[in-house]
């Protein structure tokens, strides 16, 4: 008895505190914009299983020339790999729409990965997606 409560009391203690789930909307799959770049949009869900309030910096690495803007802000687009800070309430989940801009693409589909990192304590998350383009 002593033994399981010892193996979830430390499963409780290794938990992460945060996760990170990407949707690609999907009509249409990617838009090109007047000036020829490509834009797709991701729903971002952020949880928050902690009981502080937590601002996490969401970046998109591992596509040059990228941007990355949130729709629930007035803030213009900024470089991917910066990222923009997201406020998540405690125990609860962050909702929000993201459009990343390309330049140009010469591939039709360009694996890439959100990153969230808490402000707060460091912690990551991390998510793998697809960046879709036209097909040449």
């Amino acid at each position: 008895m002593l033994a399981a409560a010892g193996a979830m009391l430390a499963t409780l203690l290794m938990r992460n505190t945060a996760s990170l789930t990407v949707l690609p909307e999907r009509s249409p799959l990617f838009v090109r914009l007047s000036d020829g770049s490509i834009s797709n949009s991701y729903t971002i869900k952020i949880v928050n299983k902690s009981g502080i309030a937590r601002t996490f910096q969401l970046s998109a690495g591992e596509l040059p020339q990228a941007t990355l803007q949130i729709a629930e802000g007035d803030a213009p687009p900024i470089a991917a790999e910066e990222g923009v800070p997201l406020v998540v309430k405690p125990d609860s989940v962050g909702t929000f729409h993201a459009y990343v801009h390309v330049k140009r693409t010469s591939q039709a589909e360009t694996p890439f990965a959100f990153v969230g990192r808490a402000k707060e304590d460091g912690e990551v998350v991390t998510y793998h997606s697809t960046f879709r383009g036209p097909a040449k």
